[in-house]
């Protein structure tokens, strides 16, 4: 799936000030999302232990993939769709924190509630798991949840800062806790909605996307 679109509503990389904004693109893959949006001469790291790989198969591109994390910070740290394919995700959340500037923002993006696969999706994140690892870490601003498509699957999102001294205040973590469980329930009572239209044959009435 082609994710650009989410993240331009979720992070709106285009209003990006390129000249004063200096990025680590965390599990980039084979081409970095800022690809699309940044010009050639953009401070941009993408990084992916897969780089070589990946650098041979689209070789030609602004930004080449970096195997390892250069030793220096970034006013922008972006991790996006990567850490439910990891076998050791926190390690690298922890990893990332030094790197971004005080004062600098940090995006996350990742699946939840994928079906345990060994080889693509070794974590099976709830959005309950991400806020309490990302929060250990990370000061979260502002987060939540998104659907791929009409009905699922889901993904959870933040948007962060570098993590103060005193740390993310309970308050503040039961709040992103709360918002996220409001919009699960809403996207479960959807898919029962649609379920149960199904089950009492009114299916033909349902769009046609929804009619699988």
């Amino acid at each position: 799936m082609d994710h650009h679109g989410l993240y331009e509503d979720l992070f709106h990389p285009g209003t990006i000030d390129w000249s004063r904004t200096s990025i680590l693109d965390v599990g980039s893959g084979p081409i970095s999302m800022f690809e699309e949006f940044a010009p050639a001469q953009a401070d941009i790291t993408p990084v992916d232990p897969l780089g070589e790989g990946y650098n041979q198969l689209v070789p030609v591109k602004k930004f080449p993939i970096q195997v390892s994390m250069p030793d220096r910070q970034y006013s922008l740290v972006a991790c996006l769709n990567c850490l439910d394919h990891m076998d050791a995700p926190e390690q690298l959340v922890e990893y990332m924190a030094p790197r971004l500037t005080p004062g600098g923002t940090a995006w996350f993006y990742c699946n939840i509630g994928q079906p345990y696969d060994p080889i693509l999706h070794p974590q099976n994140f709830r959005f309950w798991d991400l806020t309490f690892m990302i929060g250990r870490h990370f000061e979260i601003e502002r987060c939540g949840l998104v659907r791929e498509m009409r009905l699922f699957p889901y993904a959870w999102w933040a948007v962060c800062r570098s993590r103060s001294s005193e740390g993310s205040s309970a308050t503040r973590q039961a709040l992103h806790l709360a918002v996220c469980a409001v919009t699960f329930a809403r996207f479960h009572l959807l898919r029962a909605l649609v379920k149960g239209a199904k089950l009492i044959g009114l299916r033909r009435f349902l769009e046609p996307e929804l009619r699988f």
